[in-house]
């Protein structure tokens, strides 16, 4: 982006803003005299025009959309209309929907059942485990030990203390030829940001590598899976070196349970612990389940499966309903969504939407389109094919983001619940280290998005005078660090937290 390119587009953007106005008429023979709020606007537009004409920000495609959610006129416009790269930040976007079709109370349940007769304490029988699309019940923090105790007193009280059969898994609420999005990077994929999506879930379908050297030079290393039941397969390619390292690295297949290991740790290096992805889900679950209920006194014979391994499905016409094992609110998870940015939330919130909605899930995408179409945002300024942003075919133009975070402000039942799932500058999230001592800090909520070539952020900041704004940032193929385009982004926010109108009005 050239400095004559960006002074042109803020140009054009100065003329919209002021002709929204209405100018009182002058003599003929005096030109108007400027405002003291078309000059503060004309400032903060060159401040803008400087930045992003600056080495770090030149050659990159950068868009910019700033409008007053108090006035509705436009501020700032660099590439409004232009299709870039979200990443992180579509999870704006995909929370929005779900919002609005789903309601924020809506519960995600994982609910249990007796296949078989129950007779002197005995389940004669498979226990079905059913998905209900929650990815958050996790066991890094013992929360899911908590949850399978109590569901072990469940059982009890059903009369049920030992089961002759399987702890079957049914994630098949989602299809699974959907489980990963469609343009995925392939060296993402054993990395646990790009963990398969299924309707039955556990520990964010996320495993451990835990690595250590061997005993000597030249051995291999020791890899030990963590939680040990996890479905995970490991070759171990990486060696123990004397003098000189190489990092670690692993991969993995499309829905393949093998990790390659490879690299060389040295000798007197400190155990490192890697996250892999899992992509069978629903037998990770079932796994967890077993090894709980028996830690909890009750007896299984048979072995953890996943539905899909069955030679035929299980006849759930008799089947006894045990209760929901675990249950989720939206509100609930969106906090942790858009705060830590977490991927496998946001895709399963978009085949939620999707199922719920009636829309075909070998498309779970298309209900965002048809929502967008519905806000009045053409299909022209949009390609949604995730719900994350992790995909490098995900592009949507800054204006239609901050056409969506405008309806969302709008929307009285919306607003309050989606400000608080935002991170806060200098507060929490994504956020917490960035605009520390700023004007911004505390004062804009937003999400960030990030991956390699593409980083944005878009939200909400109040002006010096507490007039809110919306905006949005993106900046794609830039041939820089990413701290350095973090630093030109950081700078237009803070300016727009500092910016005042330069008049007077009255509260």
């Amino acid at each position: 982006m050239t400095r004559h390119v960006v002074a042109a587009a803020l140009t054009i953007a100065l003329v919209s803003t002021a002709a929204q106005r209405t100018v009182p008429a002058q003599s003929p023979s005096a030109p108007p005299a400027p405002s003291a709020e078309h000059d503060s606007l004309r400032a903060l537009q060159q401040n803008i025009a400087a930045i992003l004409a600056s080495p770090a920000a030149e050659q990159a495609s950068i868009g910019i959309e700033v409008r007053s959610l108090q006035r509705g006129d436009r501020l700032v416009s660099v590439n409004e209309q232009k299709l870039l790269m979200p990443a992180s930040a579509e999870k704006i976007v995909t929370l929005a929907v779900a919002a609005e079709r789903l309601g924020w109370d809506y519960e995600f349940k994982t609910d249990a059942f007796a296949i078989g007769a129950i007779a002197n304490g005995t389940l004669t029988g498979n226990l079905l485990v059913v998905g209900g699309g929650d990815p958050t019940l996790d066991n890094w923090d013992g929360i899911a030990d908590r949850a399978f105790a109590q569901f072990a007193q469940q059982l009890r009280e059903h009369g049920i203390s030992t089961i002759h059969g399987d702890i079957v898994g049914d994630g098949s609420l989602f299809d699974k030829r959907q489980s990963l999005g469609s343009g995925w990077a392939w060296d993402d994929l054993a990395s646990s940001y790009a963990t398969a999506v299924s309707g039955l879930q556990f520990n964010q379908n996320t495993a451990q590598l835990a690595i250590t050297p061997g005993a000597q030079a030249g051995a291999p290393v020791r890899i030990d899976l963590l939680p040990s039941y996890a479905p995970v397969e490991f070759r171990n390619r990486a060696t123990t070196a004397a003098t000189r390292g190489v990092p670690l690295t692993l991969r993995a297949g499309e829905r393949s349970p093998v990790v390659d290991v490879s690299g060389a740790l040295l000798r007197r290096a400190p155990r490192e612990v890697h996250n892999v992805s899992v992509t069978n889900a629903p037998l990770y679950f079932a796994r967890a389940l077993r090894a709980s209920l028996t830690q909890n006194g009750i007896t299984i014979t048979g072995s953890a499966v996943d539905a899909n391994d069955l030679p035929a499905p299980l006849d759930r016409a008799n089947a006894l309903p045990l209760g929901p094992i675990f249950t989720t609110r939206l509100d609930d998870m969106a906090r942790t969504m858009m705060k830590r940015s977490q991927n496998l939330y946001a895709e399963s919130l978009l085949r939620t939407v999707a199922v719920t909605s009636g829309t075909t899930t070998t498309n779970p995408a298309a209900v965002i389109g048809t929502a967008l179409n519905g806000w009045g945002i053409p299909s022209s300024h949009f390609l949604i094919v995730d719900g994350s942003g992790l995909s490098r075919y995900d592009l949507i133009t800054p204006a239609a983001v901050v056409d969506v975070l405008t309806h969302v402000y709008q929307e009285e039942s919306l607003r309050e619940p989606f400000m608080e799932t935002l991170p806060v500058a200098g507060v929490d999230g994504t956020l917490q280290r960035r605009f520390v001592g700023t004007a911004a800090a505390g004062n804009v909520h937003a999400k960030t998005g990030t991956f390699s070539n593409a980083r944005g952020i878009a939200g909400y900041v109040w002006t010096k005078e507490s007039e809110p704004l919306v905006f949005t940032i993106f900046t794609n193929n830039y041939n820089t660090t990413p701290a350095a385009i973090d630093a030109v982004t950081d700078r237009i926010v803070v300016l727009l937290a500092e910016f005042s109108r330069g008049v007077t009005r009255t509260p």
